[in-house]
Order: C-alpha cells, then structure tokens, then sequence
C-alpha cells in the first residue's frame, strides 16, 4: 500500500500462508506510504526484516492478483480523512500470499493527513473467496454493477443506491419506527387526507432529520474512536450534545487522556533505563578492554616465563652434564694420584737399589784397592827374582794396571750413582710435592662437584618454582579471559537491554502525542548508537480491532 504507481511484485507462488486467529499485523507509514513502524507479527507474517521493512513503500508486500482500484480507492478514501476497511491479498518475501482484513486509519493533524495506520487481521470465513472473484472483475475491467466504497464492495443498483441513502443502524430503527407511525396516521378515519398527508411528512421529515443526524455523531465518534485505536492520541474528540453520544465521548477522551498519560510515563522509564544502560554500556566496554589488555600482557609474561622456564630447565641439564665431568675428573685425578703414590714407591726402591749399588762399588774398589797392593808386592818379588822374575814382574804390572782401572771405573761408577742419587731424590721431592698438589686438586675437584651438585638442586627446584609460576600466570590468564568473557557477556547484555529499550521506543510510538515527534525521533538514533541490531519485541502486545463484513 504505497503511494507510488502499480507495483507489480515476483515471483509469486500458489502457496497460502493463513494467518492465526490471534495474529494482529499493525505497520505504520508517513504521507508518502514508506513504513515507519512494523510489528514483529507482520515481520513475522510477511517473511521480512525489520530492517528491511522500515523506510520501505508499503507495497513491497503488494500482491500481483490485487487490483489498481483497489489501492486506488484506499487513498481516495484516507486522504478525504475516512476509514479504510477490506479484504486484502498480500505478498510474503519468498512469494507466498496470505489474507488480511485491512482496518486502514489515517493518522491526521490540523486536519492534513500525516500517514496511516493499518492494522489487519484474519478475515471471517467466506470473505476471501468473495473478494477474489470480485477483484478477479476489478482486474479484468467488468465494474458493471459493483465499486469499491472505503474498501467495502457495494452494488451500484438503483435500489441499492436509494437503500443507502436511507439511515442505517439506530437511525435506521427510528425511520421504520416513522414509517409504521405513518401507517397508522393513514388508517385512522377522524382525521382528514389532508392531515394525514401532513402528519406523515412531518413525521417522515423528523424520523430521517434525526437519524441522520445520530448517523453523523455516530460515525465522529466512530472515526474519533478509530483515531485513537490508531494511536493518534493527538485526536480532539468531536463535539456533541450533552447526552448519552456525550457520555460515550467522555469515556474516549478519558481513555485517550490515560494512554498519553501511560506513554510519557513510559517515554520517562525509557529516558532513564536509556541513560543507564548506555552508562553500562559504555562502562562495560571500558572493564572489556582493560581486561582485554591484562590478558594480552599475561599471554606476554606467560611467554616469557615460559621461555625462562625453559632455559633454566637447560641451564639445569647444562648443570647435571657438568656434575658428571666434574666427576669423572675427580675419578681420573684420583686415580692419578694413585699412580703418582707408586711411582713415588718405584723411586724409592730405585733408590734403594742404588744404595746397594754404592755398596757394591765400595766392595770393587776395596778389591781393586787389595789387588793393586798385590801386584805392588808382587813386581817386589820379581824385582828379587831377578831374570826369573822378569814374566812375573810383567804379569803383575798389568794386573796394577787393571786394579787402577777398575778403581778409575769404580770411581766414575760412584759418581754416576751419586748423581742419579741426587737426580732420584731431587725427583721423589717433586713427586711428593706433585702428590700434594694432586691432592689439593682432588679436593678442588671436590669442592666444584658439590658445588655443581648444589647448583643442579637448586636448578631444578628453580624450575619447578618456575613452572609453577607458570601454571599460576596460565591460570591467572584463563581467570581473566573468562572475566573478559563474562565483561563481554555483560556487555552484550547491555547492548540487547538497549535493543530493547529502542524496540520497545519504536513500539510505544504507535501512540503518537503532540510535539514529541521529535523528541522521539533523537531517542531512537541515540539507541541505534548503543546497539548493534535492532529486531522487534516479541512479547508487544498490538491494538486489535475486531473483523468487519467485506
């Protein structure tokens, strides 16, 4: 239902959508026919967004099987200020139809219409089958004989035409009422034609005079009752005598007084839950980036400590390999030790031995010492013997010259004994002193493999501690991306509260009161702000109007 040309909408299937008894589809346009408000049910029901409906022409959901007339009297008829009532064939997104009964009410301020509220429901049985073979006609061009009245199909009979002229409801009743007092006036024989013509035209003139005239108050309050049903609750209720239309046009008005009187309460409430729930909104986000940023830079100390865990865990290991070079240097100086102790134990036999050597060389030179003395005596005796001792004499110089030599070698014997005594103990002092010394590196050696046998304890106690330290950083990490999680959680939270708020703004400005057009407008951009998406209320309960007869 858009203002705009015919509208021809495909693809379209033979597919019904019935909607439910208790399903009231409510949308409302500007002047223009674009949808400034849809309920979920007709969201629901037409298979579009929100999003998608809002600034749309209402004749997105025009069905193809409707015709031009038909659209073509509804502006007819809202823009004159009245009431639109019929049966309508709509459009669903994927191509689907489904039937309404179309209560059409033009919102109107100063008496210029500002756009329409349509409210449908779910048409009585019959009356869809009746309208599509009417606007099966309509669309086919045979009007001979029917039109559209305010969405009504009525005949265009002569006595059709004079039947509507006639009064309908109470001041229906009150011209039969005239017409069988006419009757009675022409049967009584005390009073003359002439008065009797009289008396009927009077009559007959007061019964349709008056209702008509309860006609017209009955449809002001009607379309005052419409307007409001409508949510224009800016509506002046129309002006009446004092009776019983009067009473009925009290009650309205104090009815109308009380829904604006529930909507600014309510536009108050949505002031202040708006403020708080932008203030937790924008308070939420502020703990979600912080806990956001603590737990980036746990993640970083979480690295880090990992990385020192486990360098510590090789500095450990490092630690452990040096143990055991410690110890097998301490075994091999150990056992160099021991091979020092015999090699200070071979000197000491070696000089041992050369001891009995000297021994042995002081036994050779006493010998030679004893020898030279008897080949001595011996060239004596031959110096006696004269020529007979001449051999002897040459025999015992050659043995003194063996015993000298002898003595001689002796000599150079016990010199080389004497130095390599002197070597030999020159060398068992150095042994000795390599002894000690080789002592002191096993206690070195010792004192190192303690040493490193403390640090690889403490490594690896560091690197439990560490790990530890970890776990509790992971934990800590994990604390805090669940509180981020949680922030977020609340965060969302606010933001659907707001979503809410804004659904429940939208919902609430169906009743439309004077000057806070405005107002209203600059609440519903704040909200769009705050929220992501906006969707409908699912629990919004619509205005109902009851069915009336195509």
């Amino acid at each position: 239902m858009g203002r705009d040309t015919m509208r021809i909408n495909h693809p379209v299937t033979d597919r019904e959508y019935e909607i439910r008894d208790d399903q009231n589809l409510i949308s409302r346009t500007d002047a223009k026919g674009c949808i400034t408000y849809a309920s979920p049910t007709f969201c629901e029901v037409s298979g579009y967004s929100r999003e998608e409906l809002i600034g749309s022409p209402h004749n997105l959901i025009r069905h193809p099987d409707m015709p031009e007339a038909a659209f073509a009297n509804l502006w007819q008829t809202i823009e004159a200020g009245e009431i639109w009532s019929g049966v309508v064939k709509n459009r669903r997104k994927n191509g689907d139809f489904y039937w309404v009964h179309a209560h059409v009410v033009p919102i109107l301020e100063n008496g210029e219409m500002r756009g329409y509220t349509s409210v449908r429901v779910k048409p009585v049985p019959g009356a869809c089958e009746r309208a599509e073979a009417i606007y099966a006609r309509l669309r086919e061009g045979r009007t001979r004989g029917i039109r559209l009245d305010r969405g009504r199909i009525v005949s265009t009979g002569p006595l059709s035409r004079m039947v509507r002229l006639l009064p309908s409801g109470l001041g229906g009743a009150l011209f039969a009422m005239a017409l069988v007092a006419i009757g009675v006036i022409a049967a009584s024989d005390f009073i003359g034609w002439q008065g009797r013509l009289a008396g009927a035209v009077a009559i007959l003139a007061m019964a349709f005079a008056g209702g008509r005239r309860f006609d017209t108050a009955v449809a002001r309050v009607r379309h005052f009752s419409m307007q409001v049903a409508a949510g224009n609750l800016a509506a002046s209720p129309p002006p009446a005598r004092r009776d019983g239309m009067r009473e009925v046009i009290d009650a309205m008005a104090i009815m109308q007084c009380s829904l604006a009187n529930i909507s600014g309460d309510i536009h108050r409430t949505l002031d202040v839950v708006e403020r708080g729930t932008l203030d937790l909104e924008r308070d939420n986000r502020n703990l979600a980036e912080r806990a956001q940023q603590q737990s980036t830079s746990l993640q970083q100390t979480a690295a880090s400590m990992e990385e020192l865990t486990t360098t510590v865990q090789q500095n450990a290991a490092s630690t452990e390999q040096a143990e055991n070079e410690a110890r097998r240097v301490r075994d091999a100086v150990g056992r160099s030790g021991h091979d020092v102790g015999q090699l200070v134990e071979s000197i000491r036999h070696i000089a041992s031995s050369a001891g009995k050597m000297t021994e042995a060389i002081e036994a050779i030179e006493a010998l030679a010492f004893q020898t030279n003395l008897l080949a001595l005596n011996a060239s004596v005796e031959a110096a006696r013997a004269g020529v007979h001792g001449r051999g002897f004499a040459v025999v015992a110089q050659e043995v003194r010259r063996l015993a000298e030599s002898s003595a001689t070698s002796a000599d150079r014997v016990r010199e080389l004994i004497d130095r390599t005594q002197d070597d030999i103990e020159t060398g068992e002092t150095r042994i000795g002193q390599l002894a000690e010394n080789n002592r002191g590196v096993v206690e070195a050696v010792n004192g190192i493999d303690q040493l490193i046998r403390e640090m690889a304890i403490a490594s690896r106690e560091q690197a439990i501690g560490l790990e530890q330290i970890n776990q509790a950083v992971v934990a800590m990490d994990n604390a805090t991306r669940q509180s981020a999680e949680r922030v977020s959680n609340s965060a969302a939270l606010g933001e659907l509260l707001a979503e809410q708020v804004e659904r429940l703004t939208v919902a609430i400005s169906a009743l439309r009161q004077a000057g806070e057009g405005k107002e209203r407008v600059s609440r519903e951009q704040r909200f769009r702000g705050a929220a992501r998406e906006v969707s409908q209320l699912d629990d919004y309960e619509s205005l109902r109007l009851e069915n009336e007869p195509v």
